[in-house]
Formats: C-alpha cells, sequence, structure tokens
C-alpha cells in the first residue's frame, strides 16, 4: 500500500509502521489519496490498546497493517517512541484529523462525505454541523446499520451499494475498533470511495458540538 516515497514518513513500531508527518503532514498525504484517482485508500488510528488487541487478532493486525495511514492516536504511543528513540513527536488524534482535512477540504473546494455507523441522532448532527461550520462539504449520504458483531451477506452488500451510490470522495465509519477497522479492510475492494477513514468515537464527540480541533486552517 505504501509507496516509496512515502516510507521516511513512517516509522515501524512494534510491527507496525505508523506516520510521523505531524498532523498537518498527514492532512496533506490524505488529500493526496483522496485525489488520487483509486479506490480503497483507507487510514486508521493506533493507540496502545488497538495495538494490544491486534496482537491477539489477525484480521485486526492485517488491516492495521494494510492502512495507507496509521496516526499515532494515543499519547502512549508517542512515549513508546521516545522510549525507542523514534521520530514521533506529536499526537494525531482521530478528532483532530477528522475536523482539520474537514476544514481544509471545505476551504480549498469542498468534497462530498459519507458518515456510516453511530445512530441517527448523532449522524443528523453531525450533518447539521457541518453544514453550519464547513458549507463547502456535502454529506451526500448517512446509514446507521444494524447493531450487530457481524453484518449478514444482504446487510454489508446493502451498505456498500448505499455508499457507492452515493458517490462520496470520504467515506468516514464509526462503529468501534477493530470493528471499523476490520469492515474496511474486508471490504475496501468493493467499496467506489478513494478515501475511507477509520474514527470510531469521533462520530459522538463531534455530533456533540463541543469539540474545537487545534489544528490551524
Amino acid at each position: 500500500m505504501y509507496h516509496a516515497e512515502e516510507l521516511s514518513v513512517d516509522v515501524t513500531l512494534f510491527n507496525y509502521r505508523i506516520s510521523h508527518r505531524g498532523i498537518d503532514g498527514d492532512i496533506a498525504f490524505a488529500f493526496k489519496l483522496i485525489f488520487s484517482g483509486q479506490f480503497g485508500n483507507y487510514i486508521v488510528c493506533a493507540n496502545p490498546h488497538s495495538l494490544v488487541v491486534a496482537s491477539r487478532d489477525q484480521i485486526f493486525s492485517r488491516a492495521l497493517k494494510n492502512a495507507n495511514l496509521v496516526l499515532p492516536d494515543g499519547q502512549g504511543i508517542l512515549l513508546a517512541a521516545k522510549a525507542l528513540n523514534l521520530p514521533i513527536k506529536q499526537r494525531v488524534t482521530g478528532s483532530d484529523f477528522f475536523i482539520g482535512l474537514t476544514k481544509t477540504l471545505s476551504a480549498t473546494g469542498g468534497g462530498r462525505y459519507f458518515f456510516l455507523g453511530s445512530t441517527p441522532q448523532v449522524l443528523g448532527s453531525i450533518t447539521q454541523r457541518i453544514k453550519k461550520e464547513c458549507p463547502n462539504i456535502t454529506v451526500c449520504g448517512i446509514l446507521s446499520p444494524p447493531y450487530r458483531t457481524e453484518f449478514t451477506d444482504e446487510v454489508n452488500f446493502q451498505m456498500i451499494s448505499a455508499v457507492n451510490a452515493a458517490q462520496p470522495d470520504c467515506l468516514w465509519v464509526g462503529m468501534t475498533a477493530p470493528k471499523q477497522e476490520k469492515w474496511i479492510h474486508a471490504n475496501r475492494d468493493k467499496l467506489h470511495v478513494p478515501f475511507i477513514g477509520a474514527i470510531g468515537a469521533v462520530f459522538d464527540f463531534y455530533a456533540a458540538g463541543d469539540y474545537q480541533s487545534k489544528t490551524k486552517i
């Protein structure tokens, strides 16, 4: 998944390639993915808990290792990097990344978003906040899937079909880890979307309306 020129801005920590671009660099890289003309690019967030879970779940581990971008979301990632003398200096939370990318995309021409996950109420609040704060972002679709450990083939087909019909530039998935990462990894080749983000609880934080990104736009 990684291009040669990108390897120098990722470091290997516990056998996972994690970005040390910083938030501005991560957003810039995400722009490359969005406008790459290729489908199935995706990003994930890494923290100590998720890496421990992945050590016991091979499918989750593969989902993290095959991501185009792994954000150093947890403070524990920075502490481990410091202890191992690795150049990860800035924590990039899923919330800061999502809001920073959204504001930057809105300010530079806009884009189309699809939100998959959470509840209809949360999705409605997300839509209203984006409409107010980032008017150049079009929410072209929202879908609250059934709450279950695994989706049936029929439900999965309906989810993929709904996303593809909406033709988003970015698909944001909020199903909690590791379910969301495993779902993206399993279905990325079927999704006609250039950029997919696994951001979990960011749906709830953003919908609440009281979270502000520290990113300067």
